[in-house]
C-alpha cells in the first residue's frame, strides 16, 4: 500500500523594483550607485538575484519568498546604507531607497505584469513616504 504524496507547494517568487535618490554632484552619483548596488547584492539570500534595469533602478527576484523575507531583505539594505552614513561617507547621509513588491503567482502570472505591479507599488511607496510598498490585494 502506498501513501499519497503531499501536494507540492506552488513555487512563489517576489519581484521587487528599487530606486534610490541621487546626489547633486555627478561624481557622487557614481559612488552612490555603486554603494546601493553593493548593499542590494549583500542583502540578498543565496537563491535571490538582483539586476540594474537602468539609471537608479534595480530589479530583484526573491525565490520562494514570503512577505517577511521581503521585509528582511529591504531592512538589510536600509541598514547597510545607514552604516555608510555612520562610517562618514558624506554623500550617504541623503541616500534613501524605495521598493515596490509584486508576487508570483498571487499578483500576476507573467513577468510583464509583475514588473508593472511592482512599479506601481514602488511609486505608491514613494508617494506615501514609505520604504516598501506591496501590491494592494482585494
Amino acid at each position: 500500500m502506498t501513501s499519497a504524496s503531499p501536494p507540492q507547494r506552488e513555487r512563489a517568487a517576489v519581484f521587487i523594483r528599487g530606486a534610490f535618490r541621487r546626489q547633486p554632484l555627478r561624481s557622487l552619483q557614481d559612488d552612490a550607485l555603486v554603494a546601493f548596488a553593493n548593499a542590494l547584492v549583500e542583502s540578498l539570500r543565496k537563491p535571490d538575484d538582483a539586476f540594474r534595469i537602468g539609471g537608479d533602478e534595480f530589479a530583484v527576484l526573491l525565490a520562494e519568498a514570503t512577505e517577511e523575507d521581503t521585509r528582511q531583505v529591504v531592512a538589510r539594505v536600509e541598514a547597510l546604507l545607514e552604516q555608510l552614513a555612520e562610517d562618514g561617507e558624506a554623500w550617504a547621509a541623503n541616500l534613501s531607497a524605495s521598493f515596490g513588491c509584486a508576487a508570483y503567482p498571487e499578483d500576476a502570472d507573467d513577468a510583464q505584469m509583475l514588473f508593472r505591479l511592482a512599479d506601481e507599488a514602488l511609486y505608491d511607496a514613494k508617494r506615501n513616504g514609505t520604504v516598501l510598498g506591496f501590491v494592494a490585494r482585494a
